[in-house]
């Protein structure tokens, strides 16, 4: 008795392990979900509880709506959307999110929008940053007034700010510039835009080449460039 106890918590196990391991895999990514005032969003958007479903995922618990441009780049306000969910205004107006520890990452090799040929970002506003290593020492003037204000300390180095669109880092500080978008447009391309309508998913591959893994005909859809596509 004792022994088929034990083999039947056995077979248990492997059925709940089995069970995690299709959610791991992606089975368990849902086909759309809801987001608040947004309504109903779908591939290739996904909710940050489930970043590995899409190609950016959207943060649709709190009241204002957040995205995050790419599986790894910063977050951003998500605003108005058009074009039946395909194109959408985001922002960063008061560099809110610059300010995070997160954006340390994102500024230690340089501000960088992701590179992608599912979809496509155009820049409306951009602001400059100076990005300066730790010690550097600046003059008490830029330091203490609204001039230049640190917004985020990295350990190695500091990010600095200035209101003053004319403002110029002295080049013997070894400081470098960083152009940080602070509104821009979010757009799927029509090339992955045409793939998620026919029930496929994008595939941003490392050539540049896009790739569409087209689920109900079962094929591969591949374009060099991504407008060659028939």
């Amino acid at each position: 008795m004792a022994s088929a106890s034990i083999g039947l918590i056995f077979l248990m196990s492997n059925f709940v392990l089995l069970l995690s391991a299709q959610e791991q895999q992606g089975q368990a990514c849902p086909s759309s979900f809801q987001c608040g005032s947004l309504g109903l969003l779908s591939y290739p958007f996904t909710t940050d509880f489930q970043p590995h479903c899409g190609l950016c995922a959207i943060n649709c618990t709190e009241p204002e709506k957040t995205i995050r441009l790419g599986r790894h780049g910063p977050w951003y306000n998500l605003n108005y959307s058009f074009s039946d969910d395909k194109v959408f205004l985001v922002d960063d107006w008061s560099l809110f999110h610059a300010v995070n520890p997160d954006m340390c990452n994102v500024f230690g090799e340089g501000f960088r929008l992701p590179r992608s040929s599912s979809i496509s970002f155009t820049v409306l506003i951009i602001e400059t940053m100076w990005r300066c290593p730790n010690g550097t020492r600046l003059s008490p003037e830029n330091e203490n007034n609204n001039t230049l204000r640190r917004i985020i300390g990295c350990g190695r180095f500091n990010v600095y700010h200035s209101h003053d669109s004319e403002f110029t880092v002295p080049n013997n500080t070894k400081c470098s510039r960083i152009q940080y978008p602070k509104a821009l447009v979010l757009e799927v391309t029509s090339e992955c835009s045409r793939c998620t309508t026919e029930g496929g998913r994008c595939q941003d591959l490392s050539n540049g080449e896009f790739k569409c893994d087209d689920k109900k005909k079962g094929t591969l859809i591949t374009c060099f460039p991504p407008n060659r596509c028939l």
